[in-house]
């Protein structure tokens, strides 16, 4: 059985409703716990998480007077788990078919992995709650079983096996209201030996910022805690400036071959008959490298520290 840890906290309308109805369609029920807690909601999500329990057997309800904040509300959960397998979601996501599966194969036969996430959209990206289904990327659809290493996983969407939680142990609350509690957990799964990986074949969306984007002095909150991060992790600070400069250098080498194809596009129409074939050939290649490219870019960003 697989324990899947939310919190709640207002955003009735906006983000609970929908996530816990697409929980149901896309997850069999006998398939998972459901913990949700609860961070002091005054807009009636109270109410509508007594009558849902009411209605399924495999929900267990903690309301907690004030927000606790991340760190703190999924220890709660936590705590009261029985699964075998852990799951730590947002209340701002939207599934897909047989996505829990999917993650729970991938643990079953790599137990070197101690994280694993979904593919998720990127903030900025044309996808909505919407068109998200006919939105998700070829590349998840046509993928069978395959992942890649990573050096974290999205905290939006993650899970992780009961026996690599308990030794990696509870988020550190000292991050609390939010940030950098993700990054902190990834970074200890791999003191530990673990390995932290994308699976390629599952996509989840997540409406960015329905959640930690409502916190009060949210920049100074991120600040501190990203100063404590650092402090926590010697390389941390490190591994966040090669990064950046990696997502640089791979920006400009794709900028770079997107001009040297217009310009051999362009040489094409003045090209000899005799020249036309070798050119054709040449700048076939050269789409398809760059758009292997494109792809590895964008699964780049799922990257983040």
């Amino acid at each position: 059985m697989v324990s899947i840890i939310v919190l709640t906290c207002n955003n009735l309308e906006s983000a609970t409703k929908l996530f816990i109805d697409s929980l149901f369609q896309c997850t069999c029920e006998d398939q998972f716990e459901l913990i949700i807690v609860d961070n002091g909601s005054k807009d009636g999500t109270v109410d509508y998480l007594k009558e849902l329990s009411s209605r399924h057997s495999n929900i267990k309800l903690i309301f907690n007077d004030e927000n606790n904040g991340y760190s703190k509300g999924n220890n709660q959960g936590l705590r009261i788990a029985r699964g075998q397998y852990l799951c730590l979601v947002n209340n701002d996501i939207l599934f897909t078919a047989n996505w829990l599966d999917k993650l729970v194969s991938i643990l079953q036969c790599h137990p070197e992995i101690g994280l694993i996430s979904p593919v998720v959209n990127e903030p900025g990206d044309a996808v909505t709650s919407e068109n998200y289904l006919d939105k998700m990327p070829l590349s998840v659809q046509t993928r069978d079983g395959c992942f890649q290493y990573s050096l974290s996983a999205s905290f939006c969407c993650v899970c992780m096996h009961r026996k690599v939680f308990e030794k990696i142990g509870y988020l550190d609350e000292a991050f609390t209201p939010a940030y950098y509690e993700d990054a902190d957990y990834c970074l200890r799964a791999l003191y530990q030996g673990y390995k932290n990986a994308i699976l390629l074949n599952s996509f989840v969306f997540h409406n960015h910022c329905q959640t930690s984007g409502t916190l009060a002095d949210r920049a100074e909150i991120r600040r501190r805690n990203r100063l404590y991060y650092y402090d926590k992790h010697i390389i941390a600070e490190y591994i966040g400036k090669l990064r950046d400069e990696n997502k640089l250098l791979r920006k400009k080498l794709f900028s770079y071959r997107i001009k040297k194809i217009f310009i051999e596009f362009i040489c094409f129409f003045v090209h000899p008959k005799k020249r036309k074939k070798k050119c054709r050939k040449r700048l076939n290649h050269k789409l398809h490298l760059t758009s292997n490219d494109g792809c590895n870019y964008a699964s780049e960003n799922i990257d983040y520290f």
